[in-house]
């Protein structure tokens, strides 16, 4: 459900968002979108017991999950959306985003 937010708001035109308060801000979103992402995926993986609990394993689905979804989003911004440009750096806060969840899942987490 959480990809679909993100999918849609990652598509919207341009001319839907308010001026952002300040330089980076969209990084900001970006890292908070993946990181809540992240934290979605992993919790409700462990809790449909997927994999055995192999951290592992669904840390690399997630990588590829978060590259897939976040590469492609920003792709078919630079192609289809008026007024969008896919960016590399929102790509990449994209990423950070999804790691930091991944950390603060491994923090609180406590495996069974």
């Amino acid at each position: 459900m959480w990809i679909a937010v993100i999918l849609i708001l990652s598509l919207l035109p341009k001319n839907q968002f308010a001026e952002p308060p300040f330089q980076g801000f969209d990084l900001i979103v970006h890292f908070g979108m993946y990181l809540i992402l992240a934290l979605c995926y992993l919790f409700e993986s462990f809790k449909a017991a997927l994999f055995d609990y192999n951290l592992f394993k669904i840390s690399i689905l997630l990588v590829l999950l978060t590259s897939l979804v976040g590469g492609s989003a920003e792709l078919l911004q630079e192609a289809l959306i008026p007024g969008r440009t896919g960016d590399i750096n929102d790509f990449l806060f994209n990423l950070i985003g999804m790691l930091a969840g991944l950390l603060l899942f491994k923090v609180v987490y406590k495996s069974p």
